[in-house]
């Protein structure tokens, strides 16, 4: 009877593995690649986009502030009026610019990410261990230290698995879509 110890151990290696054949095929690697850069590219626009916004709001609540105090000065609008209404206002505008402020760490993010794309040396250095890892029946595990940053096992026994390398992070996260879509190009080669 296997040991729990080196059914895991088979598990992590089996992702693992699919993961870095996923990689190594270029053509399905680089179609769903983009596709997740192009999505984090839209992410980053609708972010821009919400930010606009909020500036208007903000922008048409000073305004409002304004005309409120102009018209307290003139008498047409009541002291406790104008507090009561201008606290509304400033509460308003304080929470528009917390939500901009949590935008604007959100937007950095992004940025990051696709700042991230451009890691040639990381690039190279990965390909020859990828390389080297589908080479082995069962890999050495000097090979999944240096592909494996971290493994995460929640209450209900789910496996996450963190690579030292973005590239496999982006496979991992959406590791069903690239099985599809690698099976539907299998498909299409013998069919």
């Amino acid at each position: 009877m296997q040991k729990k110890e080196d059914v895991f151990e088979k598990h992590i290696i089996y992702v693992v593995k699919k993961i870095c054949q996923i990689y190594a095929d270029k053509e399905i690697f680089y179609g769903i690649y983009e596709k997740y850069q192009n999505k984090t590219l839209d992410i980053r626009e609708g972010y821009k986009k919400k930010i606009e916004q909020i500036d208007k709001a903000i922008f048409d609540i000073n305004n409002n502030l304004d005309k409120m105090y102009m018209d307290k000065l003139k008498g047409v609008l009541q002291e406790e009026d104008y507090i009561r209404v201008s606290q509304k206002f400033n509460q308003e505008r304080q929470k528009l610019n917390e939500q901009k402020q949590e935008l604007e760490q959100k937007l950095i993010g992004t940025e990051d990410k696709i700042e991230s794309k451009i890691h040639t040396k990381e690039e190279k250095e990965l390909d020859e261990l990828i390389e080297n890892f589908l080479k082995f029946e069962k890999p050495d595990k000097m090979f999944l230290y240096r592909l494996i940053n971290k493994i995460e096992i929640d209450k209900d026994k789910n496996i996450y698995i963190y690579f030292n390398f973005s590239k496999l992070n982006s496979i991992n996260e959406n590791l069903e879509e690239f099985i599809k879509i690698e099976e539907i190009l299998k498909t299409e080669k013998t069919g």
